[in-house]
């Protein structure tokens, strides 16, 4: 969280960081693989299509044939396209393979996987997953373990369909079977760490050579932590909670804008922080500090660039006015991750879109873009992206124009006034003092 602010009748921004980052590290693992089954040496070229994956080989019930030969319907990607479309972990390998979906609850434990419409399991130890996952041929009965870097993967196949004759395992749905690289005699190894904007680091590693003349071990390492996209966790809410206490009571402020630093405005609540049960300072101190930003005596406006999903939204929702650039995205998922609403989606987005549409956007969780969300009065305004700053200081220019005393009690009688009967509301506007 970063604040700024400027002139003698303020206009504070205040900027969304992620404060905390959580790394998502994959155990290195030991892996051994068989020599290949004694037999004619592979024709010339044979060795690269495998590599590629214009010849597929699969190992099962010990025993090596061709998926050309099995009748099954197979998506292969190839280790060439998990690095040129920068599929860093199984939810990514949806991109390059239509007919899979991945979809994660509470965390990496809960992840489940449907290949034609068809999967379950993941939620749930005592069920079964219908979609196997096999790494090297060796099945995992819970993917979590699977839902994390792959940093040295020769390819990986998508099986769709009934496999247990193929892999004497039932897997009704299909099977997603990751094939590493073989351990080489020779000593190989290499090492690769790129780090982006907002503290993202991706890194992985790899190193294979011989035990003995007859014996080779290859060991494989990853860690993907990156830009959380200013998603909110506890020590985030602190810090905000800590600035709007501030300027709450500092009269030279007289308007406030919520950003997002970096990419977007906001992805949301931050699953890591849920899935290892956080502590915040209070049972509900993150719903009442969206009840502070919506209560705040204070003009306010929500600037949204890129994602503001979810907790994000929740967060924008209590801004008094939202203007978005044309590239922003926005949406509510609690229902894609099994979670419901706390921090006021259910009052603050029917008072925004009117109570079918927020039921329409709840229940199917959909993400809109800038100009629908426009459209059905989720934001006020939308303008091109080079042009969002400008727009927002213009608006805050006009707003602290204006007199704070007025634009205080304008906020809070509009507020009170939707509580009250309509009879009520007129009567308790004229009993209001007024502004200077």
């Amino acid at each position: 969280m970063s604040k700024c602010a400027s002139g003698a009748a303020r206009v504070v921004r205040a900027s969304l960081r992620g404060v905390a980052m959580a790394a998502l590290t994959v155990p290195f693992a030991a892996t051994a693989q068989e020599n290949a089954a004694q037999g004619e040496a592979p024709a010339a070229g044979e060795t690269d299509d495998i590599a590629t994956g214009n010849a597929i080989i699969v190992t099962a019930t010990k025993r090596e044939q061709t998926l050309q030969e099995t009748p099954v319907a197979v998506s292969v990607t190839s280790a060439e396209t998990l690095e040129r479309e920068q599929i860093r972990d199984l939810k990514d390998l949806q991109a390059v393979v239509p007919s899979l979906r991945v979809g994660q609850l509470q965390s990496s434990t809960a992840t489940n996987f449907i290949i034609r419409g068809f999967g379950n399991g993941a939620n749930n130890a005592g069920i079964e997953p219908s979609v196997g996952v096999f790494i090297d041929g060796v099945y995992r009965s819970r993917t979590a373990s699977q839902v994390g870097d792959l940093p040295d993967v020769q390819r990986i196949e998508v099986l769709r369909g009934p496999q247990s004759t193929l892999f004497g395992k039932n897997a009704s749905a299909g099977v997603i079977s990751i094939v590493t690289n073989e351990p080489s005699f020779s000593t190989t190894g290499g090492l690769d760490i790129s780090y982006g904007n907002y503290d993202a680091i991706v890194a992985k590693g790899y190193l294979s050579g011989p035990v003995s003349d007859t014996f080779a071990v290859g060991i494989a390492g990853g860690l993907n932590r990156p830009d959380k996209l200013n998603a909110l966790n506890p020590a985030v809410f602190m810090e905000l909670r800590a600035h709007l206490d501030a300027i709450a009571g500092d009269d030279d402020v007289r308007c406030v804008v919520l950003e997002g630093a970096g990419r977007s405005f906001c992805a949301g609540h931050d699953l890591d922080a849920i899935a290892e049960h956080t502590p915040a300072p209070s049972k509900h101190f993150e719903p009442e500090t969206v009840d502070a930003l919506d209560r705040l005596p204070k003009p306010t406006i929500g600037r949204i660039h890129g994602h503001c999903y979810t907790g994000g939204l929740e967060l924008a929702l209590g801004c008094d006015l939202l203007i978005a650039g044309e590239s922003a995205r926005l949406g509510d998922t609690h229902g894609q991750w099994g979670l419901v609403p706390i921090w006021g989606m259910s009052v603050r987005l029917p008072e925004r879109v009117g109570v079918s549409t927020a039921k329409e956007l709840m229940f199917t969780s959909r993400r809109i873009d800038a100009i629908e969300a426009e459209r059905i009065g989720l934001v006020d305004r939308v303008v091109p992206d080079a042009e969002l700053d400008a727009t927002v200081d213009r608006l805050a220019a006009e707003i602290v124009a204006n007199s704070a005393g007025t634009n205080r009690i304008v906020k809070a009688l509009i507020r009170d006034g939707a509580e009250r009967t309509r009879d009520d509301a007129l009567l308790h506007e004229r009993e209001m003092p007024h502004g200077r």
